[in-house]
């Protein structure tokens, strides 16, 4: 049911989380262990 598909979509979303993190879109924060996007703005700097 539609607990079930919630679930899914959670799995889902971290998969794609993971696979962010390993092309380097997006890094692990140390307080929470979630991984957070770069800021882009200053990454050239």
């Amino acid at each position: 049911g539609q607990l079930t598909m919630r679930n899914l979509d959670i799995t889902d979303t971290r998969e794609k989380l993971f696979g962010y993190a390993k092309a380097g879109l997006l890094t692990a924060s140390s307080a929470t262990g979630l991984p957070q996007v770069e800021n882009l703005e200053n990454k050239g700097k």
